[in-house]
């Protein structure tokens, strides 16, 4: 009876412990999710500060002509990352992953092929097909639906907070490294709405002031945060996989300084020259 006991008891013993290896390796895989989720949101908002200094910057230029207005403002984003780089992953280059979602963008734009309307509209929807090979079905299915919600003409609040459940809740069913790249979207998107929602007159004063031209007096409803959002995500989607994968399988950026480093540069370059296409376009 004693050694039908002491089984018992080894038994439940070894039972509780994996129970509870079991549960402390859930609740560190919960708090290091959370910790991704923090981490992404916190660089997110490096965002707004990088347009608050280019803005900065170009009040502060002499004239300056139209066709050289794109490389001071990927002059200014250089200099705020530099001014930053603490807080990027020097090893993958954030400059460089700046530049390179500038030129991809400015292409975008400028390439006769892709002047319809569904194109030039759609510049995230082009990106997304673009890394079609490194990323998975269900990571396209999400940044395809935060494509849809910033393409709405529903008010900022309404897809801060659609984006925010895809962050929140959305993200619940992947995996840590599929999580990374829908992080990237839906953070940088949430900075980018909110603040072009609220700056984009600011950017065409600016802007008209730098090329000597005077702002249009009614510029209500001139602007279309819509498709600055969506060339922020673009940017930010490019940057992470651009600018974090290393040998990952398809499927994602996992290591987190990395992504977050690259999908902040990528953002940086391709909203504020998104943004100053469209004040060209409203001013000549």
């Amino acid at each position: 009876m004693f050694k039908f006991e002491s089984k018992l008891i080894v038994t439940a013993m070894l039972i509780f412990g994996v129970t509870a290896f079991m549960s402390c390796e859930k609740e560190e895989s919960s708090n290091s999710d959370v910790d991704l989720k923090s981490q992404f949101e916190e660089s997110a908002k490096l965002h707004n500060e990088a347009m608050d200094y280019v803005l900065n910057s170009l009040n502060n230029k002499q004239k300056v002509e139209s066709n050289s207005l794109f490389q001071e403002v990927e002059k200014f984003s250089a200099e705020f990352i530099q001014d930053n780089i603490n807080s990027f992953n020097t090893f993958r280059n954030p400059t460089k992953t700046m530049v390179d979602e500038c030129k991809k963008i400015h292409f975008f734009r400028k390439s006769g092929n892709l002047k319809s309307t569904y194109f030039h509209e759609d510049y995230l929807h082009y990106t997304i097909d673009s890394y079609d090979n490194y990323l998975t079905e269900r990571q396209k299915e999400l940044l395809y639906k935060i494509n849809d919600l910033v393409n709405s003409k529903n008010s900022v609040d309404e897809v801060v907070e659609k984006l925010t459940y895809i962050k929140d809740i959305d993200c619940l069913g992947l995996s840590s490294e599929e999580r990374s790249i829908i992080c990237a979207a839906t953070t940088i998107g949430i900075e980018s709405v909110i603040y072009w929602n609220e700056h984009s007159d600011k950017w065409l004063s600016t802007v008209g002031d730098v090329i000597s031209l005077k702002s249009p007096k009614s510029s209500k409803g001139w602007f279309d945060w819509g498709s600055v959002g969506k060339s922020d995500i673009a940017g930010a989607v490019g940057g992470a996989i651009g600018g974090a994968l290393v040998g990952a399988a398809v499927g994602g950026v996992g290591a987190i300084p990395g992504a977050a480093a690259g999908f902040v540069g990528g953002g940086i370059g391709t909203s504020a020259t998104d943004a100053v296409y469209q004040c060209l376009e409203h001013l000549l």
